[in-house]
């Protein structure tokens, strides 16, 4: 007992280290070009922080590119976005309107892949005691 008659509080602190930075990455899977030069809709790659722990995007650090038969901005559209706790590509793809002329025999839809890379940042979080 204490000098105030209350028995003394044994607290226990439990920590879960996690890494200051941490890559994080994301793909679309293959997508097809729009027909001849006409532009494809839109499609988005995105990678997602950690769920534990309080990343956030380090915008900074964000890439897009492509794969397979298109590069960014050469007959396609290629832009990154940081959404809350995501990381995002966003592109359109150009067809081959090459290949529509008369005996052409090459595809005029082709496909292509989306990339995004960026580094998740832990936020500093304020220390907080809870009840088991």
């Amino acid at each position: 007992m204490t000098a105030i008659g209350r028995a003394p509080l044994d607290v226990v602190v439990k920590l879960t280290p996690r890494p200051s930075r941490v890559p994080i990455a994301g793909s679309s899977g293959l997508q097809r070009s729009g027909n001849g030069g006409d532009f494809s809709p839109p499609y988005e790659a995105c990678a997602t922080v950690p769920a534990e722990g309080e990343y956030v995007v380090d915008e900074a650090t964000i890439r897009g590119w492509l794969t397979g038969d298109r590069a960014c901005n050469a007959f396609s559209t290629c832009r990154t976005r940081s959404e809350g706790k995501k990381a995002c590509i966003v592109f359109t793809l150009q067809g081959h309107n090459d290949c529509q002329r008369m005996f052409s025999s090459c595809d005029a839809v082709r496909e292509s892949e989306g990339h995004v890379e960026a580094v998740a940042r832990l936020r500093p979080s304020a220390p907080h005691l809870t009840a088991d």
